[in-house]
């Protein structure tokens, strides 16, 4: 179902209770307000959080400690999504407050850079592979290639017809796939610096809420609140769906490939984390169901932190049980609706 920026986004918790065995569990507290993004450093030795309460808190987990050891301020509203760069020592931030910053995290964290330039808030930020630009989109329908350093946009992407809900540069940072609540998914070239649009990929019979390519560059993963996960060929000049995955009961927030591309990860309203393993594209089964009940007493659903577990290079999702050991991010509310 198509929505409106104006459209709730609570989800009604499911009544099945569940629980994961034998997994470790540890809390980070120090937010005054819902965390609604986390992402682990390339290292896999910190996490950084953006939470409600306009911060972003940096966790050292080296020891298992799980201890803040910086708060970075500076947002005037929410802090909606975090990533760092691909070497670690930067980390971009986004907010309601319609801007994007840089900090660096070699010295005292400070913030080097502000981009401003949306006119509503913004949605989804990442990094292109190299490093050099930063992406955004925003509630403005529109997607920003930014050159960060000179602190300026270098091209403005325009096409879909609601809020952008998220970015991924191809491995080679030659083209941007792109998610939208107008139900639709983009796919951008960006190597001739106009940004046009290539390709529109439909089928999603909802929003689509997370895109992502596949490490080979070869595949595209979406995420609907259709609570399905469609696979597309981008090799095929119409870019034609070939797996539908509806093993999901509510919205699906968040697709990741795994490093080697045999397994995708996709996190979901109904309180899941399931991995998926792929062979040749053709996928056998839900490898592991992983079900994630919040310490909040909501029981909401952490619908965006797994994307940024495979950083670690991890080949089998077992793995991720572990990872469990080392943090636990709760209050994550991307469901809060933003007017």
């Amino acid at each position: 179902m198509k929505r409106t920026l104006d459209e709730d986004h609570y989800m009604n918790d499911t009544k099945k209770e569940s629980k994961v065995d034998k997994v470790k569990v540890r809390t980070l507290e120090g937010h005054l307000d819902s965390v609604t993004s986390v992402c682990f450093s390339p290292d896999g030795r910190r996490v950084a959080s953006g939470s409600r309460d306009n911060t972003i808190k940096i966790w050292d987990l080296a020891e298992g400690k799980g201890n803040c050891i910086r708060t970075l301020e500076g947002h005037a509203w929410a802090v909606r999504a975090v990533c760092y760069s691909p070497d670690g020592r930067l980390l971009i931030s986004e907010s309601d407050d319609k801007t994007i910053k840089i900090q660096d995290l070699t010295e005292k964290g400070n913030c080097i850079q502000t981009l401003e330039g949306h006119t509503r808030w913004v949605n989804t930020v990442c990094f292109s592979p190299s490093g050099r630009l930063v992406a955004s989109g925003s509630a403005d329908n529109t997607i920003k290639i930014w050159d960060f350093k000179e602190g300026k946009c270098i091209q403005t992407l325009q096409g879909h017809t609601n809020l952008v809900a998220s970015v991924c540069f191809s491995p080679d940072g030659r083209f941007m796939v792109s998610g939208s609540w107008d139900t639709t998914i983009k796919i951008w070239d960006l190597t001739d610096g106009n940004g046009k649009c290539i390709r529109t990929l439909k089928g999603h019979a909802g929003s689509v809420e997370a895109v992502c390519f596949s490490p080979d560059g070869q595949f595209i993963a979406s995420g609907s609140d259709d609570n399905t996960i469609k696979i597309w060929d981008f090799t095929e000049e119409k870019g034609n769906c070939i797996k539908t995955l509806e093993d999901h009961t509510n919205w699906v927030w968040s697709v990741c490939f795994s490093p080697d591309g045999r397994f995708l990860a996709s996190g979901s309203a109904d309180k899941t984390i399931k991995i998926w393993e792929l062979d040749f594209m053709t996928v056998k089964h839900a490898f592991e169901t992983l079900i994630v009940k919040s310490l909040d007493t909501r029981e909401r659903t952490l619908n965006k932190w797994q994307k940024f577990l495979f950083k670690s290079k991890m080949s089998d999702p077992r793995l991720l049980l572990y990872i469990f050991d080392f943090a636990f991010i709760t209050g994550c509310d991307r469901l809060q609706n933003r007017k």
